[in-house]
């Protein structure tokens, strides 16, 4: 367990089971880094924790074991998945070919809003007190990129970029600290904004394409030094 400042108290919203609440709030631990690779998710010591059952913990760790966040270890439990930074980065070539594919469909499709909020967003992103507010700065860029990948109107393609993506959000907290990785998303980003400015698919493709790439390889490097798995 981390010294992350997250803060370990189970909120239940009105009208939410308690069940979702308590899958939500374990994803935002694990997604934090309060929970790190390779961690122990120990039912009895977080259902006391968290003042809970262990029928809806149990099931909130079997659902974040679809999602890829979390691994059942023989004889041992449940523990947070731990991948190697040559995994991660091979997820994120993967997000790549297929964010790739999302733009060139969303070109002929995303409105002239959805590119101005997405300049509004990429300016933001640009201003330094946004930059050192990292959990501020991760929201908006997930934003922009889900503006274009919503725009390709296709769900099979979006439903599976979201189960390939997913285990890579916990990572980001990690990778805003590896060096030049902003200035590259901005940069990457002034690309994809031009290509869909201009309407062209195939830049648009490419350009978010180059952009994971590059994401993955800075990752690889930056969590190679950090941590060993």
């Amino acid at each position: 367990m981390s010294n992350n400042p997250f803060e370990f108290k189970l909120l239940v919203k009105k009208g939410e089971s308690i069940e979702k609440s308590v899958y939500k709030f374990l994803r935002k631990a694990v997604y934090s880094g309060y929970f790190q690779p390779g961690e122990r998710l120990v039912e009895a010591s977080l259902a006391e924790r968290l003042n809970v059952s262990r029928t809806p913990l149990r099931e909130a760790i079997k659902r974040l074991e679809t999602e890829g966040l979390v691994e059942t270890i023989p004889n041992k439990g449940a523990a947070v998945l731990k991948s190697s930074p040559e995994e991660i980065e091979e997820m994120y070539f993967i997000a790549g070919v297929l964010e790739g594919l999302a733009a060139y469909l969303a070109v002929e499709n995303i409105s002239k809003e959805n590119i101005d909020r997405m300049r509004e967003i990429e300016l933001i992103l640009e201003d330094g007190e946004c930059q050192s507010d990292y959990e501020r700065w991760l929201k908006l860029n997930n934003e922009f990129h889900n503006i274009f990948i919503s725009a390709c109107n296709k769900s099979l393609l979006i439903r599976l970029l979201n189960q390939r993506t997913g285990p890579l959000g916990r990572y980001w907290y990690l990778g805003c600290t590896s060096p030049g990785m902003i200035d590259s998303c901005i940069f990457a980003h002034k690309n994809i904004l031009e290509a869909f400015s201009e309407r062209d698919a195939e830049a648009a493709r490419k350009a978010v394409e180059e952009h994971l790439f590059q994401v993955g390889r800075l990752m690889r490097r930056h969590l190679g030094r950090i941590f060993v798995v």
